[in-house]
Parts: structure tokens; C-alpha cells; sequence
């Protein structure tokens, strides 16, 4: 079961911007394996109790993926805020200037994505350096990339409230600073799914739970566990 009308999760707006299309050639590759396969699958509908009690499975594997971290900041309400895998899919509108706020992965490919539109962006980060989920190459790379495209990335930053204008930022000396902008993209990683994973559990003599609905990790660590998984039953 699928409660998005489309296969791949997360994956579907990170296989988005145009630099990503050998993770889009991955995910295609694993859809049309998925489907030559004799699985039922039902798309657009959330895997609710109810819905899988009838069915008596004997055995049940929770992938349910994880959702956006959502601060609790003022002005996060805002109709100009949204969520980077929102803007990757082209659901979440931005304006010309733009802050990010995280300065992990997610943040600065979404920042690399903006800037190549034309968009005038800003990286928001609380550590003492960007990108640093990422191995050295990696992130080197990437930083070339994001100075290239003139992306400014502010680090060693904690952001205070969102305004109509803009967003208010205090250093480690905290000294505020304001950030002009028209929209503010959510980049700050994502939460395992724990409140659906204890509505499920019980509901087949065998329950298991993988990939980010566990642990938010990488996506090797999400197709090592399946493919573990998928051996083991």
C-alpha cells in the first residue's frame, strides 16, 4: 500500500533536479522491476488498521518511510514557507529570492536546483559547515558547485523567527542578523514515522519494520535491509 499516487517515496522528488538522473534511471529501474512482478500494489491509499486487518497477513513489513522536520518557529505557518521535496516536485512555488533553511544534502542540491532556475538563494546552517552528511569528495564538489552559482551559505546559524519579508538569524555570538527574502524552504531532514508504526504493530504474527520508518539514514541502508529482509522470509 501507497498513500502517494506514485512508487518511490522520497526518492521521487530527490531523482528531480536535472543533475540527478542517474538516481531517476535507479528508480525507474526498481519501478518497472516492482511492477513485472505478481505484487499487488494499491496506490493513493494510506495503510490504515482497518484496511490491513481484513486482509490476515501472515507476515508484515513496515517501510513507511519518513516525513519532513517541521520546526516550531515563529511564522512557520507562512504561506511563503515550504518544504524542499515540495519545491523539487514543482508543487511548492518560490519566489526570486529565496532562504533554505538547512545546509545538509537536501539543502544544498535544492539550492543548487534554485540557483539554476535563476533564483537568488540563501543557505541557512547550524553547524560550522555545509554538506556535511556527505564524504569529503562528495561535498567539496558540491560546494564548487554551489559558489559557481553564486549561492551564499551562512554557517554557525540558528534562525529565530520567519517574517513576512524575510527570516531573523542570530550567530554563535548572538548577534541577530535578518535575511531578506520572498520564501523560505524546510530542509532540515526528516523523522522516522513512529506514531504509524505503533497504530500497526500487532496486526500480523510477524511484523517488521525497515528503512527510514526506523532509522532516517542513507538509501543503501534502506535497499540492504529490504534486500536482507526479502532473503530472510
Amino acid at each position: 500500500m501507497r498513500k502517494n499516487s506514485e512508487l518511490g517515496g522520497n526518492l521521487v522528488p530527490a531523482s528531480k533536479p536535472p543533475f540527478k538522473q542517474d538516481m531517476r534511471k535507479f528508480l525507474d529501474h526498481l519501478i518497472n522491476r516492482v511492477k513485472g512482478l505478481p505484487v499487488d500494489i494499491r496506490l493513493s491509499t494510506e495503510a490504515f488498521r482497518d484496511k490491513i486487518k481484513p486482509l490476515a497477513p501472515e507476515v508484515l513489513i513496515l517501510a513507511l518511510g519518513a516525513e519532513p522536520i517541521i520546526p516550531d518557529l515563529p511564522g512557520i505557518t507562512m504561506p511563503q514557507v515550504t518544504w524542499a521535496g515540495d519545491v523539487l516536485l514543482g508543487t511548492g512555488k518560490v519566489g526570486n529570492r529565496v532562504v533554505i533553511l538547512g545546509g545538509g544534502l537536501v539543502g544544498c542540491e535544492t539550492a543548487l536546483f534554485l540557483s539554476g532556475l535563476g533564483k537568488e538563494v540563501t543557505v541557512v546552517e547550524m553547524k560550522d559547515e555545509a554538506a556535511g552528511d556527505q564524504n569529503a569528495i562528495s561535498r567539496t564538489l558540491l560546494l564548487e558547485l554551489l559558489s559557481k552559482q553564486g549561492v551564499e551559505i551562512r554557517k554557525g546559524m540558528t534562525v529565530e523567527e520567519i517574517m513576512e519579508d524575510g527570516v531573523r538569524i542570530v550567530d554563535k555570538g548572538h548577534k541577530q542578523r535578518q535575511i531578506p527574502a520572498g520564501s523560505v524552504v524546510l530542509a532540515l531532514g526528516l523523522k522516522s514515522r513512529t506514531d504509524v508504526l505503533e497504530e500497526l504493530q500487532g496486526l500480523a504474527p510477524e511484523v517488521y519494520v525497515i528503512g527510514d520508518c526506523l532509522r532516517s539514514r542513507k538509501l543503501m541502508d534502506a535497499i540492504h535491509e529490504a534486500f536482507n529482509m526479502a532473503i530472510e522470509l
